[in-house]
């Protein structure tokens, strides 16, 4: 029997909607639907996506529901350039600032098994989107989701936790939110971040320009601060270390899947 809001895809699998919701806040005039992607002679290519419309369809955010795919759809560079620094010693806490379908913890979850982590997001509508639809039984023991503001977490939490992954990806709309690289906030991820630790900044619609002047007037003392290029799209890397070689092979290993446009030490 087939779905009622099924739609064949390229003849090869299905596009199948299953809730359809309407944003909040300044998203109240976009249009979201929860959809999968089903391939019968592919099953390993199944993706679970948060899609947007205005003026045209777009992914918000996209999974595999095979927990055998670990590098997620979105941002497979981002989720390599932590996977180079902790190649030689996986991180053991995580904390993901902003997680909509919550790929990212789920690329962590599923390829550091030793690694718990912790998400927070803004929305409560995507916390519920997220519980009903993107968080699996697999994930339930080391990830939480929490109904939060970034910035009030992250300033409650000093002194009481430390993570030695943190992922930031807060945006209001389409435009990154505009205290992401404050002073205050960068200096609060410096005391979250473990001794050996890396904050990745998803940082798109920010202008290279601007992020390097960003990166060259941080002044907390990281071991190394790169602005990533992954095709014009920039993320930037903060790390934090002793450990010079394990800087080094870093650098060495991120060159292979994207640019460093800027980089200070």
């Amino acid at each position: 029997m087939g779905y009622k809001n099924e739609k064949k895809i390229f003849g090869k699998g299905q596009r199948v909607v299953l809730d359809t919701f309407t944003g909040e806040g300044e998203d109240s005039h976009i249009r979201f639907e929860v959809a999968d992607y089903r391939y019968k002679l592919s099953p390993w290519k199944n993706k679970r996506s948060i899609e947007f419309f205005n003026n045209g369809r777009y992914i918000y955010s996209t999974v595999y529901l095979s927990p055998h795919r670990h590098f997620q759809p979105l941002y497979p560079q981002a989720q390599r350039a932590a996977d180079a620094f902790f190649c030689q010693q996986p991180p053991k806490k995580a904390l993901v600032l902003g997680c909509a379908g919550c790929s990212i913890p789920r690329f962590v979850v599923n390829h550091y098994k030793q690694c718990t982590v912790t998400g927070v997001e803004y929305s409560k509508q995507f916390v519920d989107i997220a519980k009903r639809f993107f968080i699996s039984g697999d994930m339930r023991s080391r990830f939480r989701l929490i109904h939060d503001d970034a910035f009030r977490y992250v300033a409650l939490a000093q002194g009481k936790e430390q993570f030695d992954y943190i992922h930031t990806d807060i945006y209001i709309g389409d435009k990154i939110h505009p205290e992401a690289f404050s002073e205050d906030f960068i200096n609060s991820i410096y005391k979250l971040l473990s001794s050996e630790g890396l904050a990745l900044f998803n940082a798109f619609q920010v202008p290279l320009e601007q992020l390097n002047s960003i990166a060259d007037s941080i002044i907390a003392p990281f071991s190394g601060i790169y602005v990533l290029d992954m095709y014009r799209k920039f993320f930037v890397a903060l790390v934090k270390t002793q450990d010079t070689n394990k800087l080094e092979s870093f650098e060495k290993q991120i060159t292979k899947f994207m640019v460093i446009e800027h980089k200070k030490r």
